[in-house]
């Protein structure tokens, strides 16, 4: 993180419109494990929707590695609750901006096995989603175009795997039709394992494939707990790999 981060940041506060200001937040183990390969390049694509919203009209939440944010605009979170979301959320719905600052960038590092990436993805999910339920009697009062940035970047993302799986099915069923249970069924089972045996293999796109079916996995969970338990991870252990 450069030494002159907090300048910039609290630089993008004198903004009368701002209220919010985050770092940009980048992976350095990328070519780690195909996990932090895959993890990388989906935060590349975070870190651009951010960069676009800012461009725009605000940054629908903001990364917890590095943020600050205007005293009046700040509202402490419930103690179950993950603070980023929910104190950068309640800034937007202030009225004011919450903004990326490209110049400020700080590293982390990201899981690189499969069982982490499965776990912090449910505890990201399912903390995205409390908040969304604590938030929501607000978030729908808000202006059209922060409803729809809301909506679009965070809760769609969140409803994925549940979309992806219904196409799945209707995919299979069409598969069914056409060829009957026996062959339908066994192209799914041989597409599937032909996909881990790729994997296993370390081959690219089979790689990437089950990479994002772990990631979409762990997020469906996530949100099956926050709408059926109550999970609230507020305790937050890095993953293993992470620490080393």
């Amino acid at each position: 993180m450069p030494p002159d981060s907090l300048n910039h940041l609290v630089a993008a506060l004198q903004d009368p419109e701002v209220c919010c200001a985050s770092a940009r937040l980048i992976y350095k183990n990328r070519s780690e494990s195909g996990i932090s390969t895959a993890g990388a390049a989906y935060w590349n694509l975070e870190e651009f929707i951010k960069g676009l919203e800012t461009e725009t009209v605000s940054m629908i939440g903001v990364d917890g590695a590095l943020f600050v944010i205007e005293r009046s605009a700040y509202f402490a979170p419930p103690d179950e609750l993950i603070d980023d979301l929910y104190v950068s959320m309640k800034a937007v719905l202030t009225g004011k901006r919450v903004v990326s600052e490209p110049l400020v960038k700080v590293e982390e590092r990201n899981a690189t096995r499969w069982e982490e990436e499965f776990r912090r993805k449910a505890r990201i999910s399912c903390q995205a989603m409390r908040v969304h339920r604590a938030l929501w009697s607000e978030l729908r009062k808000a202006s059209p175009i922060i409803l729809y940035c809301y909506l679009s970047h965070r809760l769609l993302k969140w409803m994925t795997p549940f979309t992806l799986t219904a196409a799945g099915l209707c995919f299979l069923a069409a598969i069914i039709l056409a060829f009957g249970p026996v062959v339908g069924l066994g192209l799914v089972i041989g597409a599937f394992a032909i996909l881990m045996l790729g994997a296993a293999a370390n081959l690219p796109y089979f790689r990437a494939v089950a990479t994002g079916l772990v990631a979409l996995t762990g997020v469906g969970f996530g949100v099956l707990q926050a709408l059926s338990t109550k999970e609230t991870y507020a305790t937050w252990t890095p993953a293993a790999s992470v620490r080393d």
